[in-house]
């Protein structure tokens, strides 16, 4: 029997997975298998899960229709042999060491679950990638330490991975720990995260990063515009499942509904705008209906979400008629132009990239720009970024959006930048 068994589930992801079962085969723990789960891939991925097969033992394939992640998921833990269980998604590739480095955890501290940092990866035109690390806590006393969730509060307020880490497989077999199995959802892991966190007495956290977590992977179901209710069904299935426990601390129940107003934010600025108008005033009745239960809890949402919550449940159809047209007018500002250029590479220019780049032609060339840089390569989101010179000869025949608030420092310095350069053409981004 194998010490590690590796869940890959695999969906149509033909242009990343030579990659990721390669990072699995290269670890430096050897005791593994890649338990590889194609969900009905109509691609070339099944092709390539059983030519590794083929050349490697430890790689192990089940063909099966599909079902959808949860359901796939399930299949996976019942094959699973080994002592751990590890899950890498087929999109992203993983560090040799890191298997090694959580098994020794797991054996040193006889714990339950194991979980650490990782990178979120972009990938260039070029064929190089960008790793950005990503912490997931500032608390860093809480990292290197054995925690037991439940007496350490604090452990459920870091970022909700699932991959990031190893589980010990009589653990979930004790716990009963399973996916959600809704067809065709999205967000399955955060109810598997829930449970592990929910049961483990023994947990740490490491501040060391082994995992490359794909940001731009288009097709990934996270992207999907129409799944407005995927997110909401999954905190139901978590919150059942506290009833199931017969669980009577509210922290947990309000532990659950601030996640859920978090995910719905997030999901509000995802789905179509078709969708937006109704699902915002969802969001209103959630509130008002867990108020009543006593579940709901806003003191750990941050001040810009509590505001924007507060936006919605005033004027929910107003609010986004405001957003729709926020973004119509961003996109009528550069309809005429070939080349416009993002002048900020913060928060706000990755939102306006992100707006242009789903509601442009790809015709357009779109450019990020900031006002110096110290090192060669620097990326917003997966586009490099120039300095703001570079553009110089281009000034008569470029737009340029400022992207950064009206009104601070930086907004003062890139208006003189800008003016001392003689720029044209020049528009401000209200987003």
């Amino acid at each position: 029997m194998p010490a590690v068994s590796i869940l890959v589930p695999v969906y149509n992801v033909e242009k990343y997975l030579q990659q990721c079962l390669d990072s699995i085969l290269k670890q430096t723990f050897p005791d593994l298998e890649a338990v590889c789960l194609d969900d009905g891939s109509t691609d070339r991925s099944g092709e390539i899960l059983d030519r590794y097969a083929a050349s490697d033992s430890r790689i192990r394939v089940i063909h099966k229709g599909n079902e959808g992640y949860g359901r796939t998921m399930n299949l996976g833990l019942s094959q699973a042999q080994g002592k751990y269980v590890g899950i890498v998604e087929p999109d992203d590739v993983i560090f040799s060491q890191m298997y090694e480095s959580y098994v020794h955890d797991m054996e040193a501290e006889n714990l339950d679950v194991v979980r650490s940092d990782f990178f979120m990866t972009w990938h260039h035109d070029d064929g190089t990638a960008l790793n950005e690390y990503s912490s997931l806590s500032e608390r860093q006393e809480l990292y290197d330490r054995v925690l037991c969730p439940k007496m350490n509060r604090e452990a459920f307020f870091f970022e909700k991975f699932t991959w990031n880490g190893l589980y010990r497989r009589s653990f979930l077999e004790e716990h009963g720990i399973r996916y959600h199995e809704t067809p065709g959802a999205s967000y399955q892991d955060n109810g598997f995260w829930f449970q592990t966190m929910y049961h483990a007495e023994r947990m740490m956290f490491r501040n060391k990063a082994f995992y490359c977590y794909t940001r731009d992977n288009e097709d990934a179901s996270s992207w999907n515009k129409g799944k407005v209710h995927a997110f909401r069904d999954e905190y139901d299935f978590i919150r059942d499942y506290l009833k199931d426990q017969n669980e009577g601390d509210l922290f947990f129940y309000r532990l659950v509904f601030h996640f859920r107003v978090r995910g719905y934010l997030a999901t509000l600025g995802r789905i179509a705008p078709e969708y937006k108008s109704s699902f915002a005033k969802e969001i209103c009745e959630e509130c008002s209906r867990y108020e009543i239960e006593n579940e709901a809890e806003y003191k750990w949402l941050s001040e810009g979400e509590r505001k924007t919550l507060d936006e919605i449940r005033r004027e929910p159809v107003g609010y986004i008629q405001k957003e729709i047209d926020r973004e119509r007018t961003l996109l009528d500002s550069v309809r005429g132009w070939d080349h416009i250029v993002i002048y900020g590479a913060g928060n706000r220019g990755k939102a306006v990239l992100g707006m242009l780049r789903s509601g442009l032609e790809k015709e357009h060339r779109i450019d990020v720009a900031v006002t110096r840089f110290q090192e060669d390569n620097h990326y917003c989101l997966n586009i490099r970024t120039h300095e703001i010179s570079e553009f110089l000869q281009e000034k008569d025949t470029v737009l340029i959006l400022l992207a950064v608030k009206p009104g601070t420092r930086n907004y003062e310095e890139m208006r003189r930048n800008l003016n001392e350069y003689g720029f044209q053409n020049v528009g401000e981004c209200n987003v």
